[in-house]
């Protein structure tokens, strides 16, 4: 794992040259997760990352669960998608615990949600191995500090990233594709970038 200057933070940049990790924030919403969910597994990529907001996945929690059946993994990106910078202790720790407990729950319990990673970390490694799914979690907006991460890190891999489509300011096809090939290149054709489910508005 990279030194970003946190603990426990990985944001692809030390990813092997082809290697691209993509992740999906913000759902579950019921229009676009499916479209994202068919797109992905049209195209036959293994696995993905879906950081989830707690309230969404209370409202679509069918949603949740089918991607992770598929062998999609399910982050954390707190309950209501708020900046914790601004938040206080207390109440960041809620956001994070809250929706813990509600994915946790969604997928069938503890025993359940970790052998459905299993499953996840099976398709990319081609051996079998015992493992116990470590916790993902997505700050929102990507905003941290040495405060709010202190708290993150007891419990969490943190997963930024390096190459971001910002697809939520863009709705152009063109100008997200070149954004985005033209960050792979700078990072030497390897990395791991951020879209939300709205991408699928274009």
């Amino acid at each position: 794992m990279i030194d970003t200057g946190y603990k426990n933070e990985f944001d692809g940049s030390n990813l092997k040259p082809g290697e691209v990790v993509i992740t999906f924030d913000d759902g579950p919403n019921p229009h676009l997760t499916p479209q994202v969910h068919k797109t992905i597994s049209d195209l036959k990529i293994p696995a993905a990352f879906f950081f989830e907001v707690g309230e969404n996945v209370e409202l679509y929690p069918g949603q949740t669960k089918a991607l992770a059946t598929e062998g999609f993994i399910i982050g954390n990106h707190s309950y209501s998608h708020p900046d914790f910078v601004k938040l206080s202790n207390g109440d960041l720790t809620d956001q994070i615990d809250r929706t813990q407990k509600i994915i946790t729950d969604t997928l069938g319990g503890p025993l359940e949600a970790n052998r459905l990673f299993q499953k996840w970390f099976s398709a990319i490694f081609p051996y079998p191995k015992q493992v116990v799914a470590p916790e993902f979690f997505r700050s929102p907006y990507g905003s941290r500090n040495k405060r709010t991460m202190a708290l993150v890190e007891k419990h969490f891999y943190h997963v930024m990233w390096n190459i971001d489509s910002l697809d939520w300011n863009d709705h152009s096809p063109a100008t997200i594709e070149d954004r985005v090939f033209d960050q792979l290149t700078t990072e030497g054709r390897h990395g791991l970038f951020s879209c939300t489910t709205f991408i699928l508005r274009l």
